[in-house]
């Protein structure tokens, strides 16, 4: 990951510490990723996880998993699409 690293210049960068109501959504959009991420089943969550967080490609993913490509791309899918409909049910 760190080959992938760009800086930015620091005129340009907006950490958000400057603006504590950006601060409490930006917490409370996480709090509600993290309730939706528990309300996955666990083959998918970590299929999730492995591929969006970690980096993982979706065949890496599948052989930590025990489990087939596709299979890694569809729980990567569902998970996208139920993550997204809670986080937009939730208002954020």
């Amino acid at each position: 990951m760190e080959a992938a690293h760009i800086a930015l210049d620091e005129t340009l960068r907006d950490d958000g510490t400057s603006d504590p109501e950006r601060m409490m959504i930006g917490r409370n959009t996480l709090d509600h990723l993290g309730d939706a991420l528990k309300t996955l089943p666990p083959v998918a969550r970590d299929a999730f996880l492995l591929v969006r967080v970690e980096g993982l490609s979706h065949r890496d993913a599948a052989e930590r998993l025990g489990i087939e490509t596709k299979a890694v791309s569809r729980h990567v899918e569902r998970s996208l699409a139920r993550l997204a409909a809670t986080l937009l049910d939730s208002g954020r």
